[in-house]
């Protein structure tokens, strides 16, 4: 029981700390995972609301219900990485280029 309360009060800590208006992923004890915005972090649970076509109330979930709470991040996307295939891309055409330029040097 012990154990339990334990794990409870460091899923709140962790909760407390990422951001308002942050998408996070969320794994209920019933099996449901959601991916949602967080909108209120309080003593109790979390509050979040899901975008869908359909639109949804927000969704009030206790620290109990909540099995796993995660901060989704761009799945890698960065600018540093768009940077760096941008300039791949151009490095590649520059040496084309200048290839095709020497094949045909008379």
């Amino acid at each position: 029981a012990e154990a339990y309360r334990e794990a409870l009060e460091i899923l709140r800590e962790y909760a407390e700390k990422l951001p308002i208006g942050a998408t996070v992923r969320l794994r209920t004890t019933d099996g449901q995972r959601r991916t949602a915005i967080l909108t209120v972090v309080d003593r109790d649970g979390i509050t979040i609301e899901t975008r869908s076509r359909i639109p949804e109330p927000a969704r009030r979930v206790t620290y109990d219900q909540i099995r796993q709470l995660e901060l989704k991040t761009a799945n890698g996307a960065s600018m540093a990485k768009a940077a760096a295939v941008g300039a791949a891309i151009g490095a590649g055409t520059f040496v084309g280029l200048l290839a095709l330029v020497f094949s045909n040097w008379d």
